[in-house]
């Protein structure tokens, strides 16, 4: 028998009788046949879970197969699922398959398709096959089942989408910020900003080359708060940054799932002065080519140029290159704040120990111009001399005077050396030599006269080198047996201290000369007694 109608058919016969005499009837029968309704196919669900994953993460595949039929088990299920290029079984595959068959790809690390064989799902039930999967290039990987097919014919074939998203780096300068002072330090802060749907991603990696001008400071202080976010803290990862070099490295970074960025920072320094980064010029600009050896991160890192504004600069001149001794001289400090991008500065100070050979002047003398109102310590014949407290406005040069006296005869070197508790501005200072000098006494009698007659004793001072001023000038002549002072004694003289510094008393043998004095540039002069 058969039926095109499904469900439950009952088959009734009469009563029986029969043609006997006497034989009762008998009862009637009944006879059900169920038919069954055409076996339907499979419903395959697929998802990815997490569907978004960092650059080489990993997400769980799984394919859940149920079957409709609740009294009737489906077999030779076989299924194909091949991956978009890209996507393949992870490192770890943790594969299960409750599906029974045969599982011919979809277990082994790479693997790029699961594929089933032969597969049986008893009546009503579910099967699952699961597979963690993995892409290292950010983007959407759209996975749709390729085959799906039983004994109940062939079954829908779904997808699922895997999102790569891998963070983006990029770099400010933070704390002090872009504008420094030379050797001041700053901070260089390295964002990294989660990808789409902040997926937990492992493995990043970057190197920064600095720019020429600027290296690692002497306490790098790399501070993070990888991976979690939150509070900064010394790093748990792989980190290379040396003071006083120019390559910054990290690995191994981790961002935590659900963290939207964390930070990487190191402290940075330059000497060198750049006044403007209109340019961005190269010896302080940290851009995206400074940027190598990214691993698991995206380059999005702009221009970053530090400007590095000039500070004044200390230079100090003597007033002449001699001195004559026990005479005064000017020294004069300049701090020039004149160079481009320069600001007011204020708080400058520094000391300048004099070298042997002079000394700071009685009285000392200390003046000052376009410095503020700065503080000295100046006294005399003591070291050192000290200004502090000095402001210089911008585009203007201060220049502070000191007097000081030659105190030992010769060569007297003030340079850079002798400056020291230098504040706020370079050393510029080049060695400055001052000669201590002092004339020279010669004598000379006019021609020899005859017994009785008056001779003149002329007395010259030749000036040293430079023809300094000099002055202090003290000699005594005592005259030979038997020569005197005449009368009158005929005293002159052209040194500019004039005769009253001299003492010729007629008829004596002793002439005395105390306090000469001697002009600036004046080359000699001369003292004249009969």
């Amino acid at each position: 028998m058969t039926s095109a109608t499904s469900g439950t058919v009952t088959n009734a016969t009469s009563t029986i009788t029969s043609t006997l005499a006497g034989m009762p009837a008998g009862a009637a029968s009944n006879a059900s046949l169920t038919v069954n309704s055409a076996l339907a196919v499979p419903v395959l669900t697929k998802t990815i879970s997490p569907s978004t994953i960092g650059p080489g993460g990993t997400a769980q595949l799984r394919l859940t197969i149920r079957n409709p039929n609740l009294s009737m088990p489906v077999s030779a299920l076989n299924l194909t699922d091949n991956f978009p290029g890209g996507m393949v079984v992870a490192a770890v595959p943790s594969f299960a398959n409750t599906c029974g068959g045969s599982i011919t790809s979809g277990t082994a690390v790479n693997d790029a398709s699961v594929v089933l064989t032969g597969g049986v799902i008893t009546a009503g039930q579910t099967c699952v096959i699961e597979v963690n999967v993995t892409a290292t290039t950010p983007g959407v990987y759209n996975n749709t089942v390729t085959s799906n097919t039983s004994t109940a014919g062939s079954g829908t074939n779904p997808s699922a989408p895997l999102t790569v998203a891998a963070p983006t780096l990029t770099k400010a300068y933070t704390g002090t910020g872009a504008t420094v002072d030379p050797s001041q330090t700053t901070t260089l802060t390295f964002t990294l900003t989660n990808g789409a749907g902040n997926p937990l991603t492992t493995g990043i990696a970057f190197t920064d080359t600095l720019p020429g001008a600027i290296l690692i400071a002497a306490t790098p202080n790399v501070q993070t708060n990888c991976p979690a976010g939150g509070a900064q803290g010394a790093p748990g990862f792989t980190v290379t940054a040396a003071p006083a070099t120019s390559v910054f490295t990290v690995s191994g970074v981790q961002l935590n799932a659900g963290v939207a960025a964390c930070t990487i920072s190191v402290d940075v320094v330059s000497t060198t002065p750049n006044a403007n980064c209109a340019a961005n010029p190269a010896s302080h600009t940290d851009g995206a080519a400074n940027i190598s050896a990214l691993a698991v991160v995206t380059n999005g890192v702009t221009n970053q140029c530090l400007t590095v504004r000039p500070i004044p600069t200390l230079t100090k001149a003597f007033g002449a290159a001699n001195v004559g001794l026990g005479q005064t001289q000017t020294l004069v400090f300049s701090i020039d704040n004149t160079a481009a991008g320069n600001i007011a500065r204020a708080a400058l100070s520094f000391t300048d120990t004099l070298p042997a050979g002079i000394a700071i002047a009685n009285p000392p003398a200390v003046t000052s111009t376009a410095c503020g109102a700065p503080a000295f310590t100046a006294a005399d014949a003591t070291q050192p001399f000290t200004a502090s407290g000095i402001t210089v406005a911008a585009g203007a040069t201060c220049q502070i005077t000191l007097t000081v006296r030659g105190t030992t005869l010769g060569a007297a070197v003030n340079g850079a050396a002798q400056i020291t508790a230098i504040a706020g501005m370079n050393n510029g200072v080049t060695n400055q030599t001052i000669t201590v000098v002092q004339p020279a006494l010669t004598k000379a009698f006019t021609t020899p006269v005859d017994a009785g007659a008056a001779s003149t004793l002329t007395f010259t001072l030749t000036n040293g080198a430079g023809n300094p001023a000099e002055g202090g000038i003290n000699f005594t002549d005592t005259l030979p047996a038997g020569v005197v002072v005449a009368t009158p004694n005929g005293l002159a003289t052209t040194c500019p201290s004039g005769t009253g510094v001299v003492t010729a008393t007629a008829g004596t043998g002793v002439i005395t000369v105390t306090g000469a004095t001697m002009n600036n540039a004046q080359a000699a002069c001369t003292i004249a007694v009969t």
